[in-house]
């Protein structure tokens, strides 16, 4: 008979939710724990609700004009420039750069990793929030009032237009390569999950 931990066990039961339920920080920190067993998850919890407050409070009073721009800011100025989360520099250590728990701990790490924290961050707000397919990283997308922002964990989460994405899109698949809605496709919570692994 096969012994399964905890964590297994709560993966399990997440796996028979509709994408909606899924609770994507929530799974990617169970996920982390597997390979770190000894590991507290409420220290990780406390850290990201201090992000989640740090954010609202960065905005506070701009409630009848909050844009996307701000949005971005926020983001930015919380997670990038206050805490220091950073894209990693070894990205050949997946472990490393893709669990969210050595990502916390360092403060650095892998485009879908950062993706997951920026996009959680956002749906703490009640955003509109969604993550993006595009070749090489995954990127964030916040909409608010009819007007959107596509963010770049990976950079300080930076706000990207045209011309950065087909600079980005051109050094992941070459030069001849053309800037298409199909390297903007949303991903589901399941996907990120998937790519994070």
């Amino acid at each position: 008979m096969i012994a399964y931990t905890p964590s297994e066990k709560h993966l399990s039961k997440i796996g028979k939710l509709s994408d909606g339920s899924v609770k994507l920080l929530e799974t990617a920190l169970i996920i982390g724990s597997i390979t770190r067993p000894k590991v507290k998850l409420n220290a990780y919890h406390r850290h990201l609700t201090t992000l989640g407050n740090g954010v609202e409070k960065y905005l506070r009073g701009l409630d009848n004009c909050l844009s996307v721009n701000y949005m971005q800011e926020a983001l930015s100025e919380i997670l990038y420039k206050k805490y220091g989360y950073i894209g990693s520099s070894c990205l050949s250590n997946i472990d490393a750069t893709s669990n969210l728990t050595f990502v916390i701990d360092r403060r650095e790490g892998g485009p879908t990793a950062l993706a997951i924290l920026y996009i959680s961050i956002a749906q703490f707000q009640g955003w509109n929030v969604r993550g993006l397919n595009f070749p090489g990283r995954l990127l964030v997308r916040l909409e608010h009032d009819g007007l959107r922002a596509i963010i770049d964990p990976l950079s300080g989460g930076k706000e990207l237009n045209t011309s950065t994405l087909r600079d980005i899109l051109k050094h992941t698949l070459g030069a001849q390569e053309e800037l298409r809605p199909n390297h903007l496709r949303e991903m589901t919570h399941r996907e990120i999950l998937l790519r994070l692994q």
